[in-house]
């Protein structure tokens, strides 16, 4: 990181299994990748939004994360949660704030 002068935090070298399970993320044994898996985490460290991915379709793309931060921004979010069953899912509560 320092060589290359990255300003941000960059996850490496990490225990495919052990972090898949940590993520609830897929990992796949035989080419030993995790699956990609997005955050969007709120001002409160709250989880606003977690999208998994088992391949190509449905990945979460920079401007798809930029729209949903705006809205998240005009909206009242009240809590996330999670339920084991069907993974992680936030609660939008109230109308638009404009």
């Amino acid at each position: 990181m320092d060589k290359l002068k990255l300003t941000f935090p960059v996850l490496y070298g990490v225990n495919g299994p052990a972090t898949a399970e940590t993520l609830g993320c897929w990992y796949e044994e035989k080419r030993n990748i995790l699956q990609p898996a997005a955050f969007i985490i709120g001002s409160q460290r709250t989880l606003l939004n977690v999208t998994y991915s088992s391949g190509p379709i449905g990945r979460l793309r920079a401007q798809d994360a930029l729209g949903l931060v705006g809205f998240y921004a005009k909206q009242k979010i009240s809590v996330t949660t999670v339920d084991p069953q069907r993974g992680w899912t936030a609660n939008v509560v109230g109308s638009s704030s404009q």
